[in-house]
């Protein structure tokens, strides 16, 4: 696993992924973000049927995907919303799409741990052991 700065929404080819909540609310963090920028994601979004663990990729360029990541039921800032089972579920299940395919995985640096409250210590090392060659995006 290797970390990169810059922004996650620059990424032009590969699969850009990200937590959402099985609300199917996008009204803020990166989620309300990729909203903004492909507004076909949210479309996709909004008709999925959600459930925690559950892994909906959507190609939003003919060389980009973004993954969603079912891995919080519920949301807002009073305690942790980040489920660490569903999270490694989800990420069991990407591992599995793309694990003969050479493509680029990124996930934003902190995914789980700002609103919705994970501790980016077992975040990462549960990345690690999904996808050791995952690509973590930090911002400057």
């Amino acid at each position: 696993m290797k970390t990169i700065t810059g922004d996650i929404l620059d990424i032009t080819t590969g699969v850009i992924c990200h937590q959402v909540n099985c609300q199917r609310v996008a009204g803020a963090g990166l989620a309300l973000q990729i909203r903004r920028k492909y507004p076909e994601w949210y479309h996709v979004f909004m008709v999925t049927v959600p459930w925690l663990g559950k892994t909906k990729i959507l190609r939003v360029t003919p060389e980009l995907y973004v993954a969603n990541l079912y891995a919080q039921n519920g949301y807002g800032t009073d305690k942790r919303y980040t489920n660490y089972a569903a999270l490694g579920k989800c990420l069991m299940q990407l591992d599995a799409i793309f694990r003969d395919i050479p493509i680029d995985i990124y996930f934003p640096y902190g995914i789980g741990c700002g609103l919705a409250g994970g501790d980016w210590s077992i975040v990462e090392e549960i990345i690690k052991d999904a996808l050791p060659n995952a690509i973590i995006v930090q911002l400057p």
